[in-house]
């Protein structure tokens, strides 16, 4: 998934559009809706910004995590039955298949 993929998603998981984003960021619209489309990337300060506002990852936004291993963290602190790991992955399994 490349990072106009990522930032769309992310925006959309937190409720705002692209107007709001691009309010946060004290840039236009227009401009915000060229990352989101691929014909220009932020950088620096703004992928900071960004993962600021949508509460993800520097990293997560540019491709250097796919945001297992927090899936991975917060099933370890539970103690889940065979049953409910079952469950767990066959929900994941059909949330990925259906996005």
């Amino acid at each position: 998934m490349m990072l106009k993929d990522r930032l769309k998603i992310s925006r959309i998981n937190a409720n705002l559009t692209q107007k709001q984003m691009a309010t946060l960021l004290n840039i236009s619209q227009p401009y915000y809706a060229k990352w989101e489309s691929g014909e220009r990337n932020p950088k620096g300060d703004n992928i900071q910004k960004l993962s600021e506002i949508l509460n993800v990852s520097p990293d997560y936004l540019q491709g250097r995590d796919d945001g297992l291993e927090d899936i991975i963290e917060v099933l370890k602190e539970k103690t889940l039955s065979e049953e409910d790991k079952q469950e767990i992955i066959a929900l994941l399994n059909t949330y990925l298949t259906n996005k």
